[in-house]
Formats: structure tokens, C-alpha cells, sequence
């Protein structure tokens, strides 16, 4: 028994059968008979040259150009729709080829969504940036995803950084070619803009306003360059100098929040964000809002971050000791 043809087979068949039919007929054309008609030309006395003086007629046969040949109008009419099926047909193969090999919607690996451990995403900033991404757009959080800028070259960081004294270290070059913060948008909130629950991802123009009026203050260190913006006024930093240099820590403006180091690195917070997300830490409330479970959060930070203390499993807590989370 034979195997059956595939379709694309099928179709290569039937197109050749159908070439084979239009090409008959003209290679019929090609030895029939030319129709052709007797001319009379009469040659008058004294002009027949060396051949004499009398008169002489002569018959010659020549394409008879008024003749019309009737086979000519279908085999227009059939190498026209021929040239329309093949046309058709490659178009729709084409279209369907590319089709098959555009890659699919970006999927999360089952470790990260994995319950009862941490499915942790590589320790690799841009590679955590875009999982958190991809839960955002999962969670439809359209307002910070259609507001995220292009990305800047590396180069423009560096530049827009040492121009006020900043070293533009290579998580903040990855950070900012990746996205270059989201735009305010006037018909959104702050909670609309969020990028993780409570904390936005200003322009890295805006940063550096914020970071010039910031060194104004008493209470600030110009070591710190803040990064990303808590709702309530805070701000997540990055440690310019050692012996901190580029860790990151949660402070407000008046240096009253929790002044100790939160993150060894840039990548490490983000990393734990992007591992929050796939925990179920971060998500919508059942009015759509966009929320933190504490409890959860401090797991995974505390699981990701053992060498900072902060994240240490704390006591049952009581009224004089409140939870401390990203988005308070």
C-alpha cells in the first residue's frame, strides 16, 4: 500500500497536470500548418531585365496576415489563470511557512511557577527583568507596560551619568538599555505605573533630577543614586562607594527608612522581585489592585538574600513591630 501524498504534494501535482494542459495546446500551435495565401505579381514588357521583354507572372505565397487564428483567446485566458493559481498558491505556502516559524508567546519555565520551592530565574539582571515582564503582561498590567521607554545605548548612559560625577556601573548600563524607565502618563496614578507593588521605574533623566535635588539635603549621601521610586516618597538606592558599592537599600528623603543594606546588588534585587512574581507574592486583589503578601515576599527574600539580615525570618509580629515589605 502506498503512502498517501501530502498536501503539498497534492497540490504540486495538481499544478503540474494544469501546466501540462496549457502547454498542449501551444505546443500544437507550434506545428500546425501557418496559413498563408497566392499573391500575383505581374512583371510589365521591358521590365524583365535579362530574363526578356514579354510579360510574366509570377505566384508567390505569403503569411496570410489577415487569416485569424481562434486558438489564440483560450490559451490567453488559460495561461492567465494559471499564472493567478501559481501566484496564489506560493503566497499562501509563503504565508503559511512563516506563520509555522514565528516563535510562540514567551512562556515561563515550569521551575519558576513550580509550587512548595523557589523556582529561582538565573542569576542574570536582564534575564530577571524580563520574566518580570512577562508576569506583568500576564497580570495585564497595560499601564506600566505600555509606558516602558526604549531602552538607552550603553554609551548614552555612561554619558548622561558622568556628566553630574556618576559612575554608570554595568548593572545600571544593562538596566537602563533594557527599558529606560516608564513614562508618566497623565491619565494614570502612580499604582498604575507600578512596576513591582508600590514601586515605580522613573526615566533615568528624572533619576537624575531627583538625585541632584536629593543632594541638596543634609540627611542625604551623594553616594546614593536612587533607582527606582516607593509610592510613599521613598527611594530604592544604589551605593556608589565602597564599602557598599552597588548594593541597594530603601531610603526616604530625610534618611528615616531603614538605612541598612537590603541587596548585595542590583541583580539581586531583581532577581528576587522576578522570583516574587513567579512565587505568587506579587498579584491582583480581587478589585484588580496590584498587591504584596508580605509573608510571602519575606520568604523569598530571606531564601535569595541569607547574608542580609534584614530578611532574617522575624518574631511573630506584634503591634511595636509591623511587617516590612516593598510597598509600605
Amino acid at each position: 500500500m502506498g503512502v498517501p501524498a501530502s498536501p503539498h504534494k497534492r497540490l504540486i501535482l495538481a499544478l503540474t497536470a494544469l501546466v501540462v494542459a496549457a502547454a498542449t495546446p501551444l505546443a500544437g500551435c507550434s506545428q500546425r500548418e501557418i496559413p498563408t495565401k497566392n499573391v500575383v505579381i505581374t512583371i510589365p514588357p521591358g521590365q524583365g531585365g535579362a530574363l526578356g521583354t514579354d510579360s510574366r507572372v509570377i505566384v508567390m505565397e505569403q503569411y496570410d496576415t489577415d487569416a485569424k487564428d481562434s486558438s489564440n483567446w483560450w490559451i490567453s485566458v488559460v495561461s492567465a489563470v494559471f499564472a493567478g493559481v501559481v501566484v496564489a498558491t506560493v503566497t499562501l505556502i509563503r504565508q503559511r511557512r512563516q506563520a509555522k516559524n514565528e516563535p510562540p508567546p514567551p512562556k515561563l519555565p515550569d521551575e519558576l511557577v513550580r509550587p512548595g520551592d523557589f523556582g529561582v530565574p538565573p542569576h542574570d539582571l536582564l534575564a530577571c527583568l524580563e520574566v518580570i515582564r512577562i508576569h506583568l503582561n500576564t497580570l495585564a498590567r497595560k499601564g506600566v507596560l505600555s509606558n516602558l521607554q526604549p531602552g538607552l545605548e550603553p554609551s548614552q548612559v555612561r554619558e548622561m551619568l558622568s556628566a553630574y560625577g556618576v559612575e554608570a556601573s554595568a548593572e545600571l548600563e544593562t538596566l537602563y538599555s533594557w527599558r529606560n524607565g516608564t513614562a508618566k502618563d497623565p491619565a494614570l496614578g502612580a499604582a498604575d505605573l507600578a512596576m513591582i507593588p508600590g514601586v515605580v521605574f522613573p526615566p533615568l533623566e528624572q533619576m537624575i533630577d531627583t538625585y541632584l535635588e536629593l543632594n541638596q539635603s543634609a540627611h542625604w549621601n551623594p553616594d546614593w543614586f536612587p533607582v527606582f521610586a516607593v509610592t510613599d516618597g521613598d527611594f530604592l538606592v544604589v551605593s556608589l562607594a565602597e564599602p557598599a558599592k552597588g548594593s541597594v537599600r530603601r531610603v526616604g528623603p530625610e534618611y528615616s527608612h531603614w538605612p541598612t543594606t537590603d541587596f548585595t546588588s542590583l541583580t539581586a534585587m531583581i532577581q528576587t522581585f522576578a522570583t516574587a512574581f513567579a512565587q505568587g507574592a506579587f498579584g491582583l486583589g480581587p478589585e484588580g489592585q496590584f498587591l504584596c503578601d508580605n509573608d510571602n515576599f519575606h520568604a523569598v527574600a530571606a531564601f535569595l538574600n541569607p547574608e542580609i539580615p534584614g530578611w532574617a525570618p522575624p518574631p511573630a509580629p506584634t503591634d511595636n513591630q509591623p511587617t516590612r515589605s516593598p510597598e509600605q
